[in-house]
């Protein structure tokens, strides 16, 4: 029999925004290969876990198959979600990424006309303060 916690972490696990903060080491064999990412990795062996629940499954109406079909239908419900989480993710990432690029463009603009019109306009200012000190002062 298959523990039901097993499955309720798993279902927990596809949540984007949960942690769990348990740390499992999973050793894959050198002769496989295995994906270059964790993302890869990490979907793979979800997908292994599943693939034992459900070849765990002895046959209808046992409680074996009961409980794949509760797994399948569990991943199916977070499908959805997942996928808009991510999207919203890579939304945010596009707008925060063109932010960022628009506040470097305006520190330009600003360090390359803006800052020296504005010290040039200083100078003259002060220069016309001073012409008029010495004009006010008089002979």
């Amino acid at each position: 029999m298959i523990d039901l916690t097993i499955l309720d972490a798993m279902v927990r696990d596809l949540d984007p925004d949960a942690v769990d903060g348990r740390l499992v080491s999973v050793e894959i064999p050198e002769e496989l290969d295995a994906p270059a990412s964790d993302v890869e990795l990490r979907a793979l062996l979800t997908a292994g876990m599943v693939d034992l629940v459900v070849e765990a499954a002895a046959g209808p109406g046992s409680p074996a198959q009961d409980l794949a079909d509760r797994a399948y239908r569990a991943v199916e419900a977070k499908i959805p979600s997942t996928r808009y989480a991510l999207f919203e993710r890579t939304t945010n990432a596009e707008h925060l990424e063109r932010a960022a690029r628009m506040r470097g463009f305006e520190i330009g603009l600003y360090r390359s006309w803006l800052i020296p019109r504005l010290e040039e306009d200083i100078r003259a200012c002060r220069a016309r303060i001073e012409a008029i000190r010495r004009a006010s002062e008089g002979p």
